[in-house]
């Protein structure tokens, strides 16, 4: 599935701040990256909390029906390169509904989807995707050998796969 101009924009940007993050600080990044946009939309950098204050925080805006998924599979390489260092991520996909992870798992479970296809073309079919609740089935070589991504949810706990 190829991405579409404003896609590969948002990617390219979230690459930039990311590197600008590891070379300086995520408010001097943010800065950077943020400057051209409409002074209306700028707000100055602030992390998601205190205790969390070293992990890069942003919001990639898109449209309405502007791939947010299909992004999201793009995006964790350019995070694994561009801010980890490696190309055995870890990755943590929360989504805010049990419905919508249910469905996000079984595209990314699926070798023949097209958000799959994206994570496996990235990582050469060294991928691996679980459940959350899962996350006992990641093996030590895993973390080292494969991207690993775990999909849950923090608002419905009743139903874990």
């Amino acid at each position: 599935m190829e991405l579409k101009d404003f896609q590969k924009e948002t990617l390219a940007k979230l690459d930039v701040f990311l590197r600008a993050a590891r070379a300086g600080t995520l408010a001097g990044a943010f800065e950077q990256v943020a400057k051209d946009d409409p002074s209306e939309l700028f707000r100055p950098y602030r992390p998601l909390t205190d205790a969390m204050a070293d992990a890069p925080f942003v919001c990639l805006r898109l449209p309405t029906g502007g791939g947010k998924t299909i992004l999201a599979t793009h995006a964790v390489k350019t995070a694994a390169e561009a801010w980890l260092c490696t190309d055995a991520p870890l990755v943590l996909w929360l989504v805010p509904t049990s419905m919508i992870r249910d469905q996000t798992l079984d595209a990314l479970q699926n070798t023949e989807h097209p958000y799959r296809k994206a994570l496996d073309d990235a990582y050469n079919g060294r991928v691996r995707v679980l459940a959350l609740s899962d996350f006992a089935q990641i093996r030590p070589q895993d973390l080292v050998s494969r991207a690993n991504i775990l999909i849950g949810t923090l608002r419905d706990r009743s139903k874990q796969r």
